[in-house]
């Protein structure tokens, strides 16, 4: 069946009516090109189906579902990581999402491919400006042998190319959780960096929600709604410490927007953490609903229709940090 009939009949929608606005946030649709193309095909399938059509990637209608105009940001990470913040003025400011081979920091892939990294280092001995191996690897080596299969260190290397699946890599994290649950020390460790990438990037979008020309000594962010979309956030208590360190230390730099007199801070260093600002609290959110509400609402608010959500309904507070 086609789309637009399947989307009507499931909606209990007569198939004479044309929707006002259709709204729909999915992964692979970030760039304007193929939203056009998808918006086309609807157009050719079903001229009548909808007035109006809002297509994006799947990080804004986290957001809205989540926050409506409120502005917040949305980290999603799984197999692999991105995040994206929208303004409460509308601006949308992307961070990550490059993919394994540029990116993908603090995502289940990072982990598991750092931890065989470090595998390898230990069994060369190999380090770097020290004399010591900072952590026992030797569990978290036998559990990647069990994991994927292999009796010795040259199996790996036909895992990492030959027959590489990006997935099955990542899924080696939720055997690595466990161990840290266990108490191993290089397993807690390999999601403390997880937790400090993925703090890092909230720090990165909270800059851009400090007001206008804030003055110096008030540049902070306060109440800043982070959505947590993917697994790996189910191993919250692994992450817990070095996020929030992270995402509260001093701001990096401050946009050119909020210094005003005609200052800019392109390329500045600042010494002092008060000219800065820094992120004062935040709150984790894990969706109820699914991002197809604030895909929707967007949808309707574009072509002027208000749909009343209670949106401190569509989310759960995972953690709050004050």
């Amino acid at each position: 069946m086609d789309l637009t009939a399947k989307c009507k009949q499931e909606g209990s929608i007569s198939d004479s009516i044309t929707l006002s606005a259709f709204g729909a946030c999915m992964s692979g649709f970030f760039a304007l090109k193929p939203q056009t193309e998808l918006i086309t095909l609807f157009k050719e399938r079903n001229p009548n189906f909808s007035s109006h059509y809002y297509i994006d990637n799947d990080s804004p209608g986290s957001i809205f579902t989540a926050a409506g105009n409120a502005g917040g940001c949305v980290i999603i990470c799984g197999t692999g990581t991105m995040a994206q913040l929208i303004t409460n003025d509308g601006r949308s400011i992307s961070c990550g999402g490059h993919g394994h081979m540029y990116g993908d920091e603090g995502s289940a892939y990072f982990i598991a491919s750092n931890a065989i990294r470090h595998v390898f280092r230990t069994n060369d001995h190999y380090v770097e400006d020290n004399n010591t191996i900072l952590h026992d690897t030797t569990a978290v080596k036998a559990a990647m042998f069990t994991y994927f299969s292999i009796t010795d260190m040259d199996g790996m290397l036909v895992v990492m190319y030959d027959e590489f699946k990006k997935s099955r890599v990542a899924g080696f994290t939720r055997k690595l959780a466990e161990l840290a649950r266990s108490g191993d020390n290089f397993a807690q460790w390999l999601f403390h960096q997880a937790g400090n990438q993925l703090g890092s990037m909230a720090r990165t979008l909270a800059v851009d929600m400090l007001p206008n020309n804030a003055p110096s000594g008030q540049r902070y962010v306060d109440n800043f709604a982070i959505v947590c979309v993917g697994s790996v956030w189910n191993s919250w208590d692994l992450l817990a410490s070095s996020f929030t360190k992270a995402a509260t230390a001093p701001f990096h730099y401050l946009p050119q927007r909020v210094v005003g007199e005609g200052k800019s801070t392109n390329g500045a260093t600042y010494t002092n953490s008060d000219e800065r600002g820094s992120l004062r609290s935040f709150r984790l959110l894990r969706l109820k609903e699914t991002s197809a509400v604030g895909a929707a609402w967007k949808a309707a608010a574009q072509v002027g229709i208000n749909i009343p959500i209670d949106f401190s309904a569509m989310a759960e507070v995972m953690y709050e940090h004050k």
